[in-house]
């Protein structure tokens, strides 16, 4: 999971949130896809779509071709007028596939990211974040399993707490699309952690 400096490899901490991620997109059944979420301004159907978004605009940055008008902070996709759940499931995993593979190619972790604000393995880590914690949202809004993986959380927390990075969580605090930390135990499990850093209740 490490690199050799002992940081998490970005591609395999996205691997395993995108593998979890469609585990419970797999899950979500026919007609909840108007389900409320955690995120409460979306529901589980937008909020696929925001995480395929994501995954588009990953894949693109990574192949020096952004995508317009998907991803960011928005509901929106190429696949946006899809309201098959078990379709929206397909294309992410399709998706993140696709950036799975552009991050493999020589010479991505070099390329370019949106704004320029974070390093491509940064923003590998911060899409795995993202996903990871809208997974959470899936699962509880659908009745599932909301078990994370260890290692995903464990660098995703990292990188959402620490003084150089975690100003991007700030960033969204003011911006109004993260809600307010919730306060937990000092002892609460790291996942529990993760998802009350990022304004939910674990």
């Amino acid at each position: 999971m490490t690199s050799q400096a002992g940081a998490p490899d970005p591609i395999t901490i996205f691997e395993k949130a995108s593998r979890r991620v469609h585990e419970i997109m797999a899950g979500i059944r026919e007609g909840q896809g108007e389900n409320a979420t955690p995120c409460t301004e979306w529901n589980v159907r937008q909020l696929m779509n925001h995480m395929i978004g994501g995954a588009e605009v990953l894949a693109g940055s990574l192949e020096g071709n952004m995508p317009e008008g998907v991803g960011g902070v928005s509901p929106n996709s190429s696949y946006s007028a899809e309201t098959d759940v078990s379709a929206l499931a397909q294309a992410y995993s399709g998706e993140s596939a696709r950036a799975l593979r552009a991050a493999q190619q020589p010479g991505a972790m070099e390329a370019a990211t949106p704004g320029g604000m974070m390093t491509a393995p940064q923003f590998l880590i911060a899409m795995a974040t993202d996903h990871i914690v809208h997974a959470w949202d899936l699962a509880r809004a659908t009745g599932q399993d909301d078990t994370l993986d260890d290692d995903v959380v464990e660098a995703a927390y990292a990188m959402m707490t620490s003084p150089e990075t975690g100003l991007f969580v700030d960033m969204g605090r003011r911006a109004g699309f993260i809600g307010a930390a919730v306060a937990v135990a000092d002892d609460a499990r790291l996942q529990d952690k993760l998802v009350a850093h990022m304004g939910r209740q674990p």
